[in-house]
């Protein structure tokens, strides 16, 4: 879209959805080992489980425009190998400067 002064418009993004499958990983197990990426994630996991996600994105198409600021929140719950349930949360915030610089303020995953 755009305006009547010629400013395009960024596209701001509200996304939900439940049931998304999740997995956890130390990120110290993927080295350069012989040991391939697919079996590594089938064998390596920590816990897995369903989540939820919400995604807030307010230019979702990068118009370059102004800063860009997006963010996401998960829960769900997880498994260990024994099968044991845990409570899983992720938050990540971050904003990209008109001047292209990154910044993630919060970035966090819980299992507990």
């Amino acid at each position: 879209m755009t305006n009547p002064q010629g400013v395009h418009d960024a596209l701001v993004q509200l996304a939900k959805a439940d049931g998304l499958p999740i997995y956890i990983y130390r990120l110290s197990e993927f080295n350069n080992s012989a040991l391939n990426w697919c079996e590594k994630m089938t064998e390596l996991w920590l816990y897995k489980g369903t989540h939820r996600m919400v995604y807030n994105d307010n230019d979702w198409n990068v118009t370059g425009s102004r800063g860009n600021s997006y963010h996401w929140t998960a829960h769900g719950t997880v498994y260990d190998w024994d099968g044991n349930a845990y409570h899983y949360q992720e938050q990540q915030h971050c904003v990209i400067r008109g001047n292209g610089s990154w910044k993630c303020p919060t970035e966090n995953i819980r299992v507990h």
